[in-house]
């Protein structure tokens, strides 16, 4: 076999000079990236007597056109064009690689010449058999090819299974880089062409490259989530963020780019990738990364396919060593073993945390539990029912306990105490200071009819029995005989009054208890008149609205809105108002009306 380069643009047989030819001495030919059209010429004799039937099959799929031209002494020039930036046409041999079937008779010869032209590697390993050994040959090729796509598309589903699951990052981008190899060898294996796309070149030759860096994009941020560099190689964690996202921008102008200016970009960008992959396994092997082992192993295996395949693009390796032209498709699959041993055991790792979290979890769940009913007994198992006072309680913590606390104080069918407070905090520990707060207030229920002395008690008390922590409380003493309303406040929300469709808050001053030992206290009075509702709270019910009003505005405005609720109902119309001008809670919600009837 002889070749020439066409230089000159040669454009026909007749046209390319005789001294030009060279000789192919016995190798595959392979010319490399970026080089011109080159034509190729052979002479095939049939030595038999008989009529033979041939297909000269040309190995690879994706260069951009070929041209096989057929000389039989006396007939006319047989002539047949493929190319992958072509349609496919109706005299294509029905095959994935560029083909030519032809008959010579018995004792017989014939000439032919090839014209190819690629814009990246530029390689032609031609093979002539007789039409049996193509069919056989077809039969175990797309038994092999069947077995390494069912194996890699079952790979592909059985990781976004475990992905739909776990909801885990890092099988995101694993699954999009075995999206992307799949694509890139239906392509590179001529089956997107001869069954997918068969009139559409765009989603080959461009297709391709767009696979490619994308398949460098997900598999650098692959690495990059399985190997949790971000807390542990920061740098190489940026290293590989900077390359992942300049993959993606060439995969976006991948589809206006060269092609030669691709293949180039694609021969050094996939071995530095492979390279810092490496890197990144090696060192986390070292600081003992869960399963960093089988991934230094699979990109072992996948760097040096891909380097073996580069060598031999580069024309370093002769084209008949067949682990270097199927470097990156070999490795793949060897990759494909080791991932699957390593996500095997990542799930196992997971799902005993997951089991050793949930047992913590219970626990948890049991001491809450626990914590609930502890707290079930601090507060008033049954609402006060007095001739002339209503009272109405909507106690809401945020998890199964809170830091809210109320307590009423009975004195007469007249008069009635009501201490709320608000420990600082919410949920198990902030409860169980509550419980702190009702001995506090036990022990001074005797200074019932004196406010002032009994939060300067209770504040005594909180401020040598609770560390680090503070409450804020207001505590009411209606006595009816008198018409006189006395509390006193401890840094706590203001009370609201509610009196013929006026609202009006009352005056609210005093330190938080257990803030300052000797902290002093103020009772205000104030006139009670039949209808009256007061409402007392927590900061929890008007707290976490983003307004630009003050949270006293806030509760005015919604009391307002709620009045014409039924009175059993006004206090869940009221924190179901309030609910709707908050994202989130973040507290405890507690609310007391009394009502004076």
């Amino acid at each position: 076999m002889e070749w020439v380069f066409s230089e000159d643009n040669i454009e026909s047989i007749v046209e390319i000079p005789s001294t030009e030819w060279k000789v192919i001495n016995g190798s595959i030919p392979n010319f490399g990236n970026g080089k011109p059209t080159v034509w190729l010429k052979t002479k095939i004799k049939n030595n038999s007597s008989e009529l033979q039937s041939y297909v000269l099959e040309l190995g690879v799929s994706y260069l951009d056109r070929v041209e096989f031209y057929l000389i039989k002494e006396n007939e006319k020039i047989q002539e047949k064009t493929y190319g992958a930036i072509l349609k496919r046409s109706e005299t294509e041999l029905n095959h994935r690689n560029p083909s030519f079937d032809f008959k010579i008779p018995g004792q017989s010869e014939v000439n032919i010449y090839i014209k190819a032209y690629n814009s990246g590697l530029l390689t032609i390993p031609l093979r002539l058999l007789t039409e049996k050994e193509f069919v056989d040959k077809i039969k175990g090729e797309y038994l092999i090819h069947g077995i390494y796509f069912g194996s890699i598309i079952a790979l592909f589903f059985y990781n976004l299974f475990i992905f739909i699951i776990t909801k885990e990052k890092s099988l995101l981008y694993y699954c999009l880089y075995i999206a992307s190899v799949i694509y890139i060898y239906l392509v590179l294996g001529g089956f997107a062409r001869l069954f997918l796309f068969p009139n559409a070149p765009m989603f080959i030759k461009p297709g391709l490259f767009f696979a490619s860096y994308m398949t460098i994009f997900s598999v650098l941020q692959f690495t990059d989530e399985f190997l949790s560099l971000r807390k542990s190689f920061y740098t190489l964690h940026l290293l590989l963020k900077t390359l992942a996202y300049f993959g993606l921008i060439l995969a976006i102008l991948s589809l206006w780019l060269p092609f030669s200016w691709m293949v180039k970009s694609m021969n050094y960008l996939l071995p530095f990738g492979s390279l810092l992959m490496m890197l990144s396994a090696g060192q986390s092997v070292r600081k003992n990364v869960q399963q960093s082992q089988f991934f230094l192993y699979a990109w072992v295996v996948v760097t040096t396919g891909i380097i073996l395949e580069t060598l031999t693009n580069l024309a370093v390796l002769p084209m008949e060593f067949w682990i270097g032209r199927f470097g990156t498709q070999i490795s793949s699959l060897l990759e494909i073993i080791l991932f699957a041993i390593a996500i095997g055991r990542r799930i196992r790792v997971l799902t005993l945390e997951k089991e050793k979290v949930n047992a913590s979890l219970l626990i948890i769940q049991k001491d809450l539990e626990v914590a609930r009913k502890i707290q079930n007994r601090i507060l008033p198992s049954k609402i006060p029912e007095l001739n002339q006072i209503t009272v109405n309680v909507e106690y809401h913590p945020l998890g199964l306990v809170g830091g809210d606390f109320y307590v009423f104080y009975e004195t007469s069918e007249s008069q009635l105490g009501v201490f709320l407070a608000d420990v600082t905090g919410h949920g198990v520990s902030a409860a169980m200071d509550s419980s702190t707060v009702k001995i506090a207030f036990r022990n001074e229920r005797m200074q019932a009819l004196q406010p002032k002395e009994l939060m300067k008690n209770v504040n005594s008390f909180l401020y040598e029995t609770i560390d680090q922590r503070f409450v804020s409380a207001v505590y009411t003493f209606f006595d009816l005989n008198s018409q006189r309303l006395f509390y006193a406040t401890a840094g706590h929300p203001p009370i609201l009054r509610i009196r013929n469709g006026e609202l009006t808050f009352l005056p609210s001053e005093g330190f938080l208890l257990g803030l300052v030992p000797e902290a002093q206290y103020e009772t205000f009075d104030t006139e009670i008149e039949p209808g009256d509702v007061y409402l007392l709270y927590t900061d929890g019910l008007n707290g976490d609205i983003n307004s630009e009003e003050s949270p006293e505005d806030i509760l005015r405005n919604a009391a307002l809105a709620c009045l014409a609720s039924p009175k059993s109902e006004f206090s869940r119309a009221l924190i179901h108002y309030l609910r709707t001008l908050r994202e989130r809670e973040t507290d405890d919600i507690t609310l007391i009306l009394v009502r004076i009837d």
